[in-house]
């Protein structure tokens, strides 16, 4: 369940819940537009407000990661790093979210209508994904393809089973390489 943060009372009770994100990183960053281009090739832009989903992780018992979405997004400048002394306030009754990056080369900051978030557990830590397929990333060529969806990465010789997806990027748990699928049948 999301808890929404709607006045300045939330914004210090969920900087405190996450610790002001003390030891933590962005893990995941996704933003999706509202407007599209449907089968007829009409374009519905519907002055096409955009949705982003930020996944931080961090060195807490606590709050181990937080899920955070920010609804009608008018601005987004990201730098992934380390996340220092973060921000939260309301400006003209928008949420702004800045932190100063670790590499300090820019401010990054997430500007939207609203904000929730919920507090996800140790369960989802590590170097996969939440929500997204894994980016290829240098050369995702596709893994050794056994049987019965068992594949195995070139790199490190890790086995896995994965889904039966007509096309999907997946990552090695163990060493991290990312292999794209496409119609792999046995």
């Amino acid at each position: 369940m999301y808890t929404y943060v709607k006045d300045t009372n939330d914004i210090e009770n969920f900087l405190r819940e996450v610790s002001y994100f003390h030891d933590a990183l962005v893990k995941e960053l996704s933003c999706a537009g509202r407007g599209f281009v449907d089968k007829n090739l009409l374009m519905y832009d519907d002055l096409n407000p955009s949705d982003c989903r930020l996944v931080i992780q961090q060195q807490s018992d606590q709050s181990p990661c937080t899920e955070i979405i920010f609804e009608n997004i008018s601005k987004l400048v990201f730098e992934p790093s380390v996340i220092l002394e973060p921000e939260l306030v309301f400006e003209k009754s928008r949420i702004v979210f800045s932190f100063t990056s670790s590499r300090r080369s820019v401010i990054p900051q997430i500007v939207a209508d609203s904000m929730k978030y919920r507090i996800l557990g140790k369960d989802v830590l590590g170097r996969n994904l939440l929500y997204t397929n894994p980016i290829p990333v240098g050369d995702a060529c596709p893994p050794k393809v056994l049987k019965d969806h068992w594949v195995e990465c070139t790199k490190c010789g890790e086995v896995w089973e994965y889904a039966a997806l007509e096309r999907a990027n997946i990552q090695c748990g163990k060493c991290g390489a990312v292999y794209t699928l496409e119609n792999q049948r046995t």
